[in-house]
């Protein structure tokens, strides 16, 4: 229901009690799913419901760094407004700082022209 964004079914398997931290065989829980697509209100469903917010994947990386490294700003100061940690050992650590997430956003806002070459 995660990945397929959709919000009203999240809120009826959690009203029906289910484990929302249930992970699949890659250590991917539904609110690293969210998280990564940018899905704001399934994320603050998940986090009301009490998710795990510092549980990683097989590649070490939490849903707020997914939410950085993909450049969803308001997810990432949901999940860090919430208790997650800032950081990861995970190989997209880089993108887990709230300065990260900032400057990639600007940079995202503006015009192709002005965007910093990387």
């Amino acid at each position: 229901a995660a990945r397929a964004g959709s919000g009203d079914v999240v809120a009826a398997l959690i009203g029906a009690g289910a484990n929302v931290d249930v992970q699949n065989a890659q250590a991917v829980s539904a609110l690293m799913i969210a998280a990564e697509k940018g899905d704001l209100p399934v994320v603050a469903a998940l986090i009301a419901a009490g998710a795990a917010l510092d549980m990683q994947n097989g590649s070490r990386n939490s849903a707020a760094v997914l939410a950085a490294a993909n450049g969803h700003q308001e997810v990432y100061a949901a999940l860090v407004a919430a208790g997650a940690r800032v950081g990861s050992p995970g190989p997209l650590r880089r993108y887990a700082t709230p300065l990260r997430v900032e400057v990639d956003n600007r940079e995202m806002a503006a015009p192709a022209a002005e965007r910093p070459a990387r």
